[in-house]
């Protein structure tokens, strides 16, 4: 066979391979992928073989190809699309993940500055007991999945993210239990019942027990579309008048226009029944994000800028007017992504917030910047 005929011959046999992995016959098509590789070497073949191996639940076999590929410093987004494999792969198999970080907030409590407030027309002047100051503290993060066999769709975790500051006014933690259920592969469907925990200033602020459906879809162009509804009640410990059911909606869409650089956006949507109208509101959130690398510099930089409105139902009964925020915010993540000690890398995470309230005590700015150290595959 002729060089040429070789190279259609194999593109034919790549593609065959794609058709039964994709109609669900991961053995056809493992064999034919392995097979494939054996003779041409192909990086992209290995890792498609890789990925038939995950979807076939043959995991640890794809473990092993998934790392051998990461050792070969692929392009970026290919690392991406592996790191989320053996994401996947580490929830099977027992995953317990610990990272921290030095955190400083200039505003960790979302005080306003105004000194006056107007309530029912008249305008009072008041001097706080705390006002808006920068804090620096440690933000901590543990994580902890595994599944309930190799094989199981079902596997259950923990997250207890949090940050503790000088004053123990601003330290914060939440708290996640959950199981969750993979109920389709491709595109990934997941079932999540979670309990979370709020603890501020060393006291339960509030629990809250939900379900959620998330939907993920992507394909081999780099588009990628999902979405999550969320349906749950919270339950405060000491404001039982904000106590009532939340419904959460969000979807983002994105596409990798070059192995460099994605962009996508955000929609969100929250609905809040409160116990009493005046704490009952909806929200909505838009936000537009670019994932960008530069391969001279390993630079990895992720941007987010949102904008999201919160309208509440009925009067305040403290202040006499229907309360009505904007909030905009800018964020920024930057990792050296071949700076890593002990499969540790370190990211500078920074922010900017701002909330404009119809009643002005809900108002406040807030600049945000972060070092954290996480494990990396």
């Amino acid at each position: 066979m002729q060089p040429e005929e070789q190279v259609v011959y194999n593109q034919a046999l790549f593609e065959d391979a794609m058709v039964l992995v994709n109609q669900g016959k991961y053995a056809e098509g493992t064999e034919i992928l392995s097979s494939l590789y054996q003779r041409t070497h192909s990086p992209r073949v290995k890792l498609e073989w890789a990925r038939a191996l995950y979807l076939a639940e043959k995991k640890s076999e794809a473990k092993v190809l998934f790392k051998e590929i990461l050792e070969t410093n692929p392009p970026y987004m290919v690392k991406e699309k592996i790191h989320v494999f053996l994401d996947d792969i580490s929830k099977s198999e027992g995953r317990f993940n610990i990272s921290f970080g030095l955190i400083s907030d200039s505003n960790p409590k979302n005080l306003t500055s105004a000194s006056s407030v107007n309530v029912f027309g008249q305008q009072y002047y008041y001097n706080p007991n705390i006002k808006p100051e920068s804090e620096t503290g440690v933000s901590y993060s543990i994580n902890a999945n595994k599944a309930f066999n190799d094989r199981s769709p079902w596997y259950f975790g923990l997250s207890i993210n949090g940050s503790k500051f000088n004053n123990y006014q601003y330290d914060k933690t939440s708290i996640e239990q959950f199981v969750s259920h993979r109920i389709f592969d491709s595109p990934r469907v997941n079932l999540k019942l979670s309990l979370q925990e709020f603890v501020f200033a060393g006291k339960l602020l509030y629990i809250y027990p939900a379900i959620s459906f998330r939907h993920t879809y992507e394909n081999a162009n780099g588009f990628y579309l999902w979405d999550e509804i969320k349906v749950g009640k919270l339950y405060y410990s000491e404001y039982t008048y904000l106590d009532g059911f939340m419904t959460n909606f969000t979807s983002g869409i994105g596409k990798a226009f070059t192995p460099q650089l994605t962009l996508g956006a955000e929609l969100g949507f929250d609905r809040m029944n409160a116990n009493e109208n005046p704490y009952s509101f909806l929200s909505s959130t838009a936000g537009l994000i670019s994932n960008f690398f530069i391969p001279s510099l390993e630079l990895k930089t992720d941007i987010k800028a949102i904008k999201s409105y919160k309208n509440f139902d009925a009067m305040d009964p403290i202040f006499g007017e229907i309360r009505r925020d904007e909030r905009s915010g800018l964020f920024a993540t930057i990792t050296k992504t071949n700076w890593s000690i002990y499969g540790v890398t370190p990211s500078l995470e920074v922010g900017f917030e701002k909330n404009d309230s119809s009643i002005d005590i809900y108002s406040y700015n807030r600049v945000m910047a972060n070092l954290y150290f996480r494990k990396s595959f």
